[in-house]
């Protein structure tokens, strides 16, 4: 809590950043109560059934049934993100994505984006999650990559750099109350 961004106080650790990320999407739909989830293409989240549906590179989603209420678009694209959220209105609880893309390609955003997408998620109630698997713990000259915008989650999630190889992760919230 004492190096987590704003007000991240509140932890949750696990074994692996796939249950990170499974744990702050359940965190998302029990506070919104809103079925359907928004995640960028080209993002990775992890190899549990929910985790690899957010994920957005094909080659790594092999769910022979896969979960429905999840949306791909475009990661940097604020007009596609906001076109879907107008399209799916407030079915959607769950907002995820890395600041900056590993697999998808090392792929930064445009400057504007994180702050925008910020505004969007909190003029429509959604949860805003961050996977900062790995990008976490100053991987990118930041304590947390979402510190180059001036953004803070209402979820984060890390691992990998977290336990220095031994197998831990997290996500991390506000208290209740806030």
């Amino acid at each position: 809590a004492s190096v987590t961004p704003g007000r991240l106080r509140r932890s949750f650790f696990c074994a692996s950043g796939s249950e990170a990320v499974e744990g702050a999407l359940l965190l998302a739909a029990l506070h919104t109560h809103r079925p359907e989830i928004v995640a960028f293409r080209g993002g990775l989240h992890g190899r549990t059934r929910l985790a690899m549906n957010v994920t957005g590179l094909e080659m790594w989603r092999t769910d022979p049934f896969p979960l429905p209420g999840i949306h791909h678009t475009p990661f940097g694209d604020l007009q596609a993100l906001t076109r879907l959220l107008d399209e799916r209105g407030d079915k959607v609880g769950a907002l995820i994505g890395e600041p900056v893309q590993g697999n998808g390609g090392i792929q930064v955003p445009p400057a504007e984006f994180w702050p925008a997408v910020r505004r969007l998620c909190e003029n429509r109630g959604i949860v805003l999650i961050m996977d900062e698997v790995q990008t976490g713990l100053n991987r990118t000259g930041r304590r947390f990559a979402c510190e180059h915008w001036g953004v803070t989650p209402d979820v984060l999630v890390m691992s990998k750099a977290l336990g220095n190889g031994f197998p831990i992760a997290a996500f991390i919230t506000t208290e209740c109350n806030e």
